[in-house]
């Protein structure tokens, strides 16, 4: 099937026009276009996920950190009758690989936390607007 009556600029202007006008329709009506891509329940579902996920990451990272609190109580000591044998020589590379995985831990809580924050405000409904921003800019 072939078109006969368009060619390639006409279809070009016809797909901007429409580009502009879903990115106006995004920017104007943010609120009833966000309804209309599920941007609510997305948000719901995210919060759900982000909130398990925290839990389940506070746990890890109390562990972790009870686990690095008593190698560093027994990286200072030292042993020894006539010797002296430094025990915080023997776990310092234990101290290191948990030191490690604490603080990944830590960023992990971090950006998890920070998510939440924004899924909380309701900050990341800007995104529709950007989308339509986008889409202009696409069509021009």
């Amino acid at each position: 099937m072939q078109f006969k009556n368009f060619n390639s600029r006409q279809t070009a202007i016809a797909v901007g026009a429409f580009l502009c006008l879903l990115g106006a329709l995004l920017l104007v009506f943010p609120a009833p276009c966000g309804r209309l891509l599920l941007h609510g329940y997305l948000q719901e579902q995210s919060a759900g996920l982000v909130d398990e996920a925290l839990e389940d990451n506070v746990k890890g990272f109390a562990a972790v950190s009870a686990v690095k609190a008593a190698l560093a109580l027994v990286e200072g000591s030292s042993v020894g009758v006539g010797f002296d044998l430094q025990v915080g020589d023997l776990v310092q590379p234990a101290y290191d690989y948990v030191d490690f995985v604490w603080r990944v831990f830590l960023w992990a809580t971090f950006i998890l936390m920070t998510y939440k924050i924004l899924l909380e405000t309701g900050i990341l409904g800007l995104g529709i607007q950007l989308a339509g921003v986008g889409l202009i800019l696409l069509a021009m």
